[in-house]
């Protein structure tokens, strides 16, 4: 589940990664805020989406892998696997009206992800391994591919209208220009000043932030004019 259009790639592609070095693996801030959109593995912040996808897709895949010519042998058993990952992947629907119930209990996030991975993998499977190599399998390949592929849109356009902007109006300012990024600003400080790179924007920036953190009534200004 690739992220395009959010700011940690944003802010990956534009500045030191020192600056959101708790963040690059959760495609968001990790302050309160976004809490229930993160999970801490090994001492770093991991998105809970992309996370629980790709291990629910990893561990279908295997599985079908392993028991598929045990389980799948004809066509009607291939339409029930293909029905399956599809009820699976269909699972992001509900949550899409259960945000405020997710944020009080991130196994049902968890659980959600997870099951659309499962499933996507299912879909992609059952009829790419199982489907007849003939004229009539290219076709039904290519149907299964297209409509994943449509639902897969549609689920992203969906969750787009339902999407959280809480650094918008926070009064400690704007990812990765905020408060709550301290340490990282201030780690990229001595970053830059140990490359010799004082004279830029970015530190002349950073050092009057730091300065501004002090006086947090002042710092919406500063970070609004910087980002906007």
């Amino acid at each position: 589940m690739f992220h395009k259009d959010n700011m940690i790639q944003n802010a990956r592609k534009k500045f030191p990664k020192q600056l959101i070095k708790n963040a690059l693996y959760a495609h968001h801030p990790t302050c309160d805020k976004y809490s229930h959109h993160i999970i801490w593995l090994f001492g770093n912040a991991f998105c809970i989406g992309c996370t629980f996808f790709y291990t629910g897709f990893i561990i279908s895949t295997i599985l079908f892998l392993i028991f598929s010519r045990i389980i799948v042998r004809s066509w009607t058993e291939m339409g029930i696997i293909w029905g399956i990952g599809f009820v699976l992947f269909l699972s992001f629907l509900p949550q899409l009206k259960m945000k405020r119930m997710m944020k009080r209990f991130k196994v049902l996030k968890i659980l959600f992800r997870f099951n659309l991975g499962f499933g996507s993998s299912l879909l992609i499977l059952s009829v790419m391994v199982k489907a007849p190599v003939d004229y009539i399998g290219i076709i039904i390949r290519f149907v299964s591919v297209l409509l994943y592929f449509l639902i897969y849109k549609l689920f992203f356009r969906l969750r787009a209208r339902h999407k959280e902007e809480y650094c918008l109006n926070c009064p400690k300012g704007k990812y990765p220009f905020c408060s709550h990024n301290y340490y990282q600003i201030f780690e990229t400080i001595n970053y830059l000043e140990n490359s010799g790179l004082e004279k830029t924007f970015l530190y002349d920036f950073l050092k009057k932030l730091e300065f501004q953190f002090r006086e947090p009534e002042k710092e919406m200004k500063l970070v609004d004019f910087i980002v906007e």
